[in-house]
């Protein structure tokens, strides 16, 4: 099933919080998405361009490297809770 849009923003904000840091290696937000919510790739792109469409996120060459907006990040605000750590953690450190 395609995630949300919502669930597509939480994904830029995870991969935004695990830019820079050891273990990324490759992981994009549409890794992250599909780590999250089980979806495909296809379905975790289009999510990501349907958050880009509504102004949640804006990305330059890929949606895959987007960055929250100021609506994204309102949304998140408005009591969404950001990815559960075991996510991380499989992201970081390749654990499951």
């Amino acid at each position: 099933m395609k995630p949300t849009v919502i669930e597509a923003t939480k994904a830029i904000a995870v991969f935004q919080e695990l830019t820079g840091r050891a273990g990324l290696r490759g992981r994009f937000a549409d890794a992250v998405l599909m780590e999250m919510t089980g979806c495909t790739e296809d379905e975790a792109n289009e999510a990501l361009d349907d958050a880009d469409d509504t102004g949640a996120i804006e990305c330059g060459v890929s949606s895959r490297t987007g960055w929250l907006t100021d609506r994204g990040r309102a949304m998140l605000r408005s009591g969404i809770l950001p990815a559960p750590p075991s996510i991380l953690d499989r992201l970081i450190g390749g654990r499951s």
